[in-house]
């Protein structure tokens, strides 16, 4: 979806850009964890809310927020680095809360 949206948004693909992609991975394989190892264990909804979705995704809205601010930087593969974490970390946490 990231790399689809590089053409909507007018992004190239640079070494700054591909980089995000090895970055963002690990960062969404984190949450993965973290929401398939709930899957086992047997929480009920409430602990579920509190020790697992709540915070991928407060976490995953920190990461968004932060990595926008790079977005507006004159030097263009910052601000292409920016833009592509920002779009990665968001389909991921989508995926990762909706799977």
């Amino acid at each position: 979806l990231t790399i689809m949206c590089f053409y909507f948004f007018g992004l190239s693909l640079n070494v700054a850009t591909i980089m995000t992609f090895s970055v963002s991975f690990g960062i969404i394989v984190d949450a993965t964890i973290h929401l398939l190892h709930a899957s086992k264990e047997k929480f009920d909804e409430d602990e579920l809310n509190h020790a697992i979705y709540m915070p991928v995704l407060i976490s995953s809205l920190i990461l968004i927020l932060g990595f926008c601010c790079f977005i507006p930087h004159y030097f263009l593969p910052i601000s292409q680095f920016g833009a592509s974490m920002t779009l990665t970390i968001f389909f991921g946490a989508i995926y990762d809360l909706y799977v």
